[in-house]
């Protein structure tokens, strides 16, 4: 089940958008679209899901665009010591490949499904981008350092990927 449907024009513009590589551009654009919803429902459930489907859209085109916002250098770098504590190392290059990968994941997704999925789903190919892409656990996504804070704040408010040793006790 779809969070949000996109009309036929919407579709169109994102495969455009896709096929030529503005992938900021096109989480910015599903970002408006998911937006509109947000503000139209009243359904408590549905604006949570279209809350943290904001937020992750928001997140995802600064990361994408390498913006050098706070937000976007926090994840990046999270990245970069998960390879390193593991004896990798991981470039700015290579990131950005994995990056345009989800990109390319998430919009197939949403043209092929013909709107925007439920966030469990999004949020479970970023995670899987992250183990495919570059080579890191499921944990080391840098979503898992910050995805119970609440959705006011930016955050996902869900915990959708856990360390293993914070589900353990362990710090």
């Amino acid at each position: 089940m779809n969070t949000v449907t996109l009309s036929p024009a919407q579709i169109s513009e994102l495969q455009a958008l896709k096929d030529n590589a503005k992938y900021p551009e096109m989480y910015s654009y599903l970002k408006n679209i998911v937006d509109a919803e947000r503000f139209a429902t009243s359904d408590r459930a549905a604006l949570e899901d279209l809350t943290i489907a904001s937020n992750w859209l928001k997140s995802a085109s600064s990361i994408n665009s390498n913006d050098g916002t706070a937000f976007n250098e926090i994840v990046r770098g999270s990245m970069v010591f998960a390879a390193a504590s593991q004896g990798r190392s991981l470039t700015d290059e290579d990131f950005q490949v994995a990056s345009n990968k989800l990109a390319i994941d998430v919009a197939e997704t949403v043209i092929s499904n013909g709107g925007f999925p439920s966030v469990d789903i999004v949020i479970n190919k970023d995670v899987q981008s992250a183990v495919r892409h570059l080579n890191l656990e499921n944990w080391n996504w840098a979503g898992t350092i910050a995805d119970q804070l609440p959705i006011e704040t930016l955050g996902l408010g869900r915990d959708f990927c856990t360390n293993p040793r914070r589900r353990l006790g362990i710090r």
